[in-house]
C-alpha cells in the first residue's frame, strides 16, 4: 500500500484541494477525495468567471471559458494566447477521464489514483487562480448582466463614461469613488471594467507652464486619467449604438 507522509503531499497540493479532501484523503476515503479534489475544480471555474448558479458545467463550462467557438465570459492562460488551445485541451481531457469516472463509478480509485488526481486538480487551481477574464465584443455584456455584475448594458457603458470624465490627481482617488457611489456604483462593478479588460489607468508628470508655477505653489506632480481597451471602445461603441429602450 502506497503511503505518503502527509506533510509531503500538502507540499504538491493547492490549499483548497487541501481544505477539502485532506481528511477525506486520510481516513482512506479515496474515491470522496478524488471527485470532491475535481468538484473544487469546478467550483473554482465557476467562482472565476461569475457562473455560480446557472450552466454551463463540466466540458462545457470549460470549453466556454477557455475554447474559442463561443462568446461571452472568458478566461485566459498566462503563458500568451497560443497556448490557450492547448491549456483548453488539458482540462478537457482531465475532466473528461477522471471527473466523468469518478462521478459514474470511481470503484477502481485506490491511493495511487486519488493522490495523482488531487495533483492534476491542484495544478489546474493554480493555473485558474492565475488567468486573466476578459469578455467578447459579441455577447461579453450581456453576460455580465446575466451574471447579476451589471443590471442592464447600459449601466456598463454609463461606468466607462464616467470613468473617462474623472481625473486622477497626484493619486488621490476620494473624489472618484465618491461619484461612483452617488451615482449608484459599486466596488465590485468598478473592478469589473479592470478584470475583464475593458479600461486602465494611464499616468504621466504633469506639464505645468512658467504661470501656473508661479502663481499656484501646490501644482500636481502627476495626472492621470481612464482609457478605453480596444475591446472597451467597440463594446461601448456597441452598447451605445442600441436603441433606447421604451419606458
Amino acid at each position: 500500500m502506497l503511503v505518503m507522509k502527509t506533510l509531503e503531499l500538502e507540499s504538491l497540493l493547492h490549499p483548497r484541494i487541501v481544505s477539502h479532501c485532506k481528511k477525506l484523503y486520510g481516513d482512506g476515503h479515496y474515491k470522496p477525495a478524488s471527485s470532491e479534489a475535481l468538484a473544487q475544480v469546478e467550483r473554482a471555474l465557476k467562482e472565476k468567471s461569475g457562473f455560480l448558479t446557472r450552466k454551463p458545467f463540466g466540458v462545457k463550462l470549460i470549453r466556454k471559458l477557455f475554447g474559442n467557438s463561443e462568446n461571452g465570459i472568458k478566461l485566459h492562460v498566462p503563458f500568451g494566447e497560443d497556448m490557450q488551445k492547448d491549456a483548453c485541451q488539458y482540462l478537457l481531457g482531465v475532466f473528461s477521464y477522471y471527473r466523468n469516472y469518478t462521478v459514474h463509478d470511481g470503484s477502481k480509485i485506490d491511493e495511487s489514483h486519488c493522490i495523482k488526481i488531487m495533483i492534476l486538480a491542484s495544478d489546474i487551481m493554480d493555473l485558474i487562480d492565475v488567468s486573466t477574464k476578459s469578455i467578447t465584443a459579441d455577447g461579453g455584456c450581456e453576460e455580465l448582466v446575466e451574471i447579476k455584475l451589471f443590471p442592464n448594458v447600459k449601466k456598463i457603458a454609463e461606468l466607462l463614461r464616467l470613468l473617462e470624465s474623472i481625473p486622477i490627481i497626484d493619486d488621490t482617488v476620494d473624489g472618484l469613488f465618491e461619484s461612483l457611489y452617488s451615482n449608484g456604483f459599486t466596488d465590485k462593478q468598478y473592478e469589473a471594467i479592470f478584470d475583464y479588460g475593458l479600461g486602465g489607468y494611464v499616468f504621466e508628470p504633469y506639464a505645468s507652464n512658467q504661470d501656473e508655477r508661479m502663481s499656484d505653489p501646490y501644482l500636481p506632480e502627476e495626472i492621470g486619467w481612464f482609457e478605453l481597451t480596444d475591446l472597451g471602445k467597440s463594446i461601448l461603441k456597441e452598447i451605445e449604438s442600441k436603441p433606447k429602450e421604451k419606458p
